[in-house]
């Protein structure tokens, strides 16, 4: 769901230079998840999935706990890059440990529901070694500093430059899938 809406607003910065997401691709993504987890929901909330698998979000929190001085993480499921999420300031990060983890949780449940990914990055070298190859857009951002952002066939990524330090960056894998049923590692 953060893909499809990091890349949302990437289309709109790029084409109208504004910070706008596709609302109905937000809502559409959020109704497949509860409908994925089999979740009733009046109020259509991603808020009543982490409910219903609670526990399992706790076993992730158990593992994948913030360590000191931590800023960032990479994440892997099914043997690709899924995400990185880089905040600069550490006493930030650790205010958003949980929710990344929570998040990345859902999304490790979600796509062993699914077909698995087979686009993406499966090294962290591999990742790197392309970085300098991203087409990056930089754009004035809504308050303080320069937004920046790319979208390649693999990547969405969102991040905020201020007095030419990179602030947070998110670079979140944008794909669909491959082989149903194979099993998922987080």
């Amino acid at each position: 769901m953060r893909a499809k809406k990091v890349a949302s607003v990437t289309k709109s910065v790029k084409m109208k230079k504004e910070f706008d997401s596709d609302q109905h691709l937000v809502w559409s993504a959020v109704s497949e998840l509860l409908i994925s987890f089999n979740v009733e929901s009046y109020s259509k909330a991603v808020d009543d999935v982490y409910a219903v698998m609670e526990d399992k979000r706790y076993d992730y929190l158990h593992i994948f706990k913030y360590e000191d001085g931590q800023n960032g993480i990479i994440v892997f499921i099914n043997d690709r890059v899924s995400g990185v999420e880089y905040i600069s300031l550490k006493r930030a990060y650790k205010i958003y440990h949980s929710g990344f983890i929570a998040s990345y949780a859902l999304n490790s449940i979600f796509e062993a529901k699914r077909e698995k990914n087979e686009n993406g990055y499966r090294t962290i070298d591999e990742f790197i070694s392309e970085f300098d190859k991203y087409q990056w857009e930089i754009t004035k951002s809504v308050g303080l500093g320069d937004d920046i952002r790319f979208m390649n066939d693999n990547y969405v990524a969102a991040g905020l430059i201020y007095q030419g330090e990179l602030i947070q960056m998110s670079i979140l894998n944008n794909n669909e899938g491959g082989d149903k049923g194979l099993e998922h590692t987080f």
